[in-house]
């Protein structure tokens, strides 16, 4: 199977039938090879059966708590929800992050945040539209891209096209950029990798 342009091979088992040891080697394996391979090549029930998709929801919190030093931030970290309906929090060296001293961690969903203009938005009142120019559109534009002036043919910038929607077509071209190709960025399923061509 090629999912994204990686090759994957199907597991063909379940956790239904598999007994708690080889089910834990089998996420082990798929968690040390990283990427899609813990989604796609464990076991193929995992999407379709409520308590397979817990236990795989719950081997993966054991790994943050096991990785992130600090409880608190361990339990901000461990998805709440079934695997797979978000990205998978499966990466390699990502939780390790949070043990650094100068990473600070901050969770916005009880206080709400401060925004750029040193306004504050109590979380209850906050909206898609604040959330975005606040949090994402720096994420999605990416460091490389908001530090270079990136003009369409309107004399409109990247940011200026984005700040209010984000459009491409199928992720790759940009409308009002007809010069501007992004291979992996925003509207792939294979997530967030913005680079250019140009």
């Amino acid at each position: 199977m090629n999912l994204a342009g990686r090759a994957c091979k199907l597991k063909r088992s379940t956790v239904k039938g598999t007994d708690a040891v080889k089910i834990r080697q089998i996420f082990d394996g798929g968690w040390e090879r990283g990427s899609f391979n813990f989604q796609m090549e464990t076991f193929d029930d995992v999407f379709m059966d409520p308590e397979s998709n817990e236990q795989a929801a719950e081997f993966i919190r054991q790994k943050i708590r096991a990785i992130v030093l600090h409880p608190g931030k361990a339990e901000l970290l461990c998805p709440n929800y079934p695997f797979g309906s978000k990205r998978p929090p499966s990466g390699h060296f990502y939780y390790v992050t949070f043990n650094r001293s100068n990473v600070k961690m901050v969770d916005i969903s009880g206080d709400g945040i401060e925004l750029s203009d040193n306004d504050f938005a109590p979380a209850p009142e906050l909206n898609m539209s604040l959330t975005w120019k606040s949090l994402l559109l720096d994420s999605i534009l990416d460091l490389a891209l908001n530090e270079i002036e990136i003009r369409g043919s309107q004399d409109k910038s990247l940011k200026e096209y984005w700040t209010k929607r984000l459009g491409t077509f199928a992720g790759i071209p940009v409308s009002g950029l007809p010069n501007m190709f992004i291979v992996c960025g925003p509207h792939l399923p294979a997530g967030k990798q913005p680079t250019m061509i140009a």
